[in-house]
C-alpha cells in the first residue's frame, strides 16, 4: 500500500491523474483474504491500473475491486 500511496503523491506533484486501488485476489478455499493495492493513472483517456511492486499493467482477472482512491468505502465503530 505504501509503494502505490507515494506513487500517487509523486505523479500528483508533477500534475498527473492518479488513484489507489485497493482489491481482493479471489482464491478457491482461501479464509484469510487480504487487500491488494495498485495504482491507478488516467492518461487523458482512461485509468490504467500498474502494479506498484512489479510495474505490471491491468489488474488480474481473478481481483474483485474494493475500492478507488484513499478513503476506506466505509467505516466500522463499537
Amino acid at each position: 500500500r505504501d509503494k502505490a500511496r507515494l506513487a500517487v503523491h509523486m505523479l500528483a506533484g508533477a500534475r498527473i491523474p492518479a488513484r489507489l486501488v485497493s482489491g481482493v485476489p479471489l482464491i478457491d478455499g482461501a479464509r484469510d483474504l487480504q487487500l491488494r493495492y495498485w495504482l491507478e493513472v488516467n492518461n487523458g483517456e482512461e485509468w490504467i491500473a500498474i502494479d506498484p511492486v512489479t510495474a505490471a499493467v491491468g489488474l488480474p482477472g481473478d481481483v474483485l475491486v474494493w475500492s478507488r482512491g484513499d478513503v476506506a468505502p466505509f467505516a466500522v465503530s463499537r
